[in-house]
């Protein structure tokens, strides 16, 4: 063989040698394992752990909040449409606030964004579509330098209309948000910032349900929604929220591992409605008002202002995690079309802190969190986990909602002085683990005075007498190498149907069973079901984007039955899911609102891709 001929081969032996080697250490070095990301709230506590981006398959073939929650919110049938919790809900934090919560399961919460540091840039793609309902994600994150990283995340879906449409891809949610967050740490490591802008846009085009919609029952309902049924309203008329928030942290160490930090908020928010024919008698009807007299179009547009300015101090001793601080909170209401429904800058101070405990064993702790402004504003949290037993506690006083207080379009006034919400929340949960079975009892109670709500769309009320909510949970499980089993059952009492309603039993169950094919391939498949019993529930009114006290129509009371397979693909993932697979068999459909159907049977597909170059 000649010289060349050798030298040729060397070289393109060498060359595929090097290549096979950089492909080998790029899937080694570079993927899930090698990106990180922590929250604020363990940097916060002083917790030293970090997370990385997810990719088993548990829960990967659910679509939406409503069903990842194990359907404990009332909607209106679609993904991204007005909710409201069945269960109690705590406030995160003391203060006054707007009032206006119906998209509040689709907002972006503080708690949940992750600051990120990898080692390479990092690439989230997602993707799912089915059902009425179309979601695409992406994230993007990579280090400037070892100590400074910048993370762009956004986040985009929308839902299509069930009946009252021209086209079939006629948008019924519009839906998206995106946050571009940062974070640093200093060289010695003794200062550390957080920071992010977040970007939340909500619009929801009204229908009203469908026409005459809550005189129906269930055996009355049509298959075919689009086919049969018509928009109670008309087209154009929508409620929106949008929200443009900057949120700051940062810490710096002292001496003897004492720290001071401070957090900066600014929060802007805008809730906006527009019909553009109100004189419509039809639309009036379905708003619970009368007709009106005049042509003109109906719209109100508030903004909703907050700036919080949090100093203090906090560092570890003898077990003891703490944290002392004190805040200054301003908010100002405006409405664009009703200065007199307007509220200027108001001030509100707060003394608060944390103290946590951890055990010897590192497995128990305490954690209290209290903040004070007053009386009539404070807020005081207590979780204790003890070999397996988790009891909470929480108490609350809170302004009612300016949306209660201040709220006018033209058409009703809301003009009041309100009593504070006091809220009382007792939960007690155990484990009861024995081999490959699982048993969670749960008890949850919770008492609410002054408890505010819409007696009607145009009349505000407060109870006069307490509400209690008395939850029973119990949570099972079984599981093997092949096979997975989970059922969780909620036993629901409430002392005021009228004010507060609640479905009696609430269930959730799952079985899924996992096989290896082609000796490479892990396929899992099983099934999801999610029952309410019937109840009546709240209406919902589309003029002020709330529910309202008034009570006609059973919703509920239909098992909805998923079934779904999934699988990993290389670094992705891919799920099919056959939502209300059994619609038809004995039942065409179901309620979530009086007037409101839940979405019909529908074929989804999901899939994600991670890149990490």
């Amino acid at each position: 063989m000649s010289k060349y001929r050798i030298l040729l081969l060397c070289v393109f032996v060498g060359f595929k040698a090097s290549s096979q080697v950089l492909d080998d250490s790029t899937r080694q070095i570079y993927s899930n394992k090698t990106v990180e990301f922590f929250y604020e709230n363990d940097i916060l506590r002083n917790i030293n752990r970090a997370y990385h981006p997810d990719s088993s398959l548990k829960n990967y073939h659910i679509s939406s909040p409503l069903r990842l929650s194990g359907w404990l919110y009332q909607d209106l049938g679609n993904v991204g449409t007005a909710s409201r919790s069945l269960l109690f809900e705590k406030n995160t934090e003391a203060g006054q606030q707007m009032g206006m919560e119906s998209f509040r399961l689709y907002a972006p919460r503080l708690a949940d964004f992750k600051y990120y540091n990898t080692r390479s840039p990092y690439t989230y793609l997602g993707f799912q579509q089915g059902g009425g309902h179309t979601q695409f994600q992406v994230t993007h994150s990579q280090n400037i330098n070892p100590r400074l990283n910048l993370t762009l995340n956004i986040f985009k879906f929308n839902s299509e209309k069930q009946y009252g449409y021209l086209r079939s891809e006629d948008v019924l949610v519009n839906h998206w948000r995106y946050d571009i967050s940062g974070n640093y740490i200093s060289k010695n490591k003794k200062y550390r910032l957080l920071a992010t802008f977040y970007h939340f846009n909500h619009k929801h085009f009204e229908q009203g349900g469908i026409s005459g919609g809550d005189t129906l029952t269930l055996k009355k309902l049509e298959r075919k929604y689009s086919r049969n049924y018509d928009a109670a309203l008309g087209d154009g008329i929508f409620n929106q929220e949008r929200w443009n928030n900057f949120h700051l942290y940062q810490q710096f160490l002292m001496k003897n591992s004492l720290q001071t930090f401070h957090t900066l908020d600014y929060e802007r928010k805008f809730y906006s409605f527009e019909d553009p024919a109100f004189t419509d008698s039809t639309s009036a009807l379905v708003y619970r008002i009368p007709a009106p007299k005049a042509v003109d179009t109906l719209n109100y547009h508030y903004r909703f202002q907050t700036i919080s300015n949090k100093f203090g101090f906090k560092g570890l001793y003898k077990g003891f995690n703490y944290q002392v601080y004190a805040k200054a909170r301003f908010y100002k209401l405006t409405n664009t079309f009703y200065p007199s429904f307007a509220e200027k800058w108001q001030p509100e101070f707060f003394a608060g802190g944390l103290l946590g405990y951890v055990f010897p064993d590192s497995t128990n702790t305490l954690d209290v969190k209290a903040e004070i402004g007053s009386y009539k504003n404070y807020l005081l949290d207590a979780t204790l986990f003890y070999k397996g037993f988790e009891i909470g506690f929480y108490n609350s006083a809170t302004p009612a909602g300016l949306f209660y207080q201040k709220f006018s379009n033209g058409v009703i006034n809301y003009k009041s002085k309100l009593d504070p919400v006091n809220s009382k929340h007792l939960s007690v949960r155990f484990p009861l683990p024995y081999r490959a079975f699982s048993l969670v009892p749960e008890a949850r109670w919770a008492s609410i005075k002054n408890y505010t709500f819409l007696k009607d769309v145009d009349e505000v009320g407060q109870s006069d007498r307490d509400i209690n909510l008395f939850t029973l949970a119990l949570n099972a499980g079984f599981h093997s190498k092949n096979f997975d089993a989970r059922y969780k059952l909620f036993f629901n009492t409430t002392s005021d149907a009228t004010v507060y309603p609640i479905p009696k039993q609430i269930h959730t169950a799952n079985l899924e069973f996992n096989f290896l094919y082609a000796h490479v391939l892990r396929i899992y498949t099983g099934v999801d079901m999610y029952l309410n019993s019937r109840y009546h529930a709240n209406y919902y009114s589309p003029l002020v984007n709330h529910f309202i006290a008034v009570q006609r129509q059973e919703t509920g009371g239909v098992a909805l039955v998923d079934l779904y397979i999934k699988f990993p693909i290389s670094k992705g993932r891919i799920a099919l899911n056959w939502q209300f697979m059994n619609k038809g068999w004995t039942w065409k459909g179901v309620f979530t609102t009086p007037g409101y159907v839940g979405q019909p049977g529908a074929l989804m597909i999901k899939i994600d891709w991670p890149l990490f170059d």
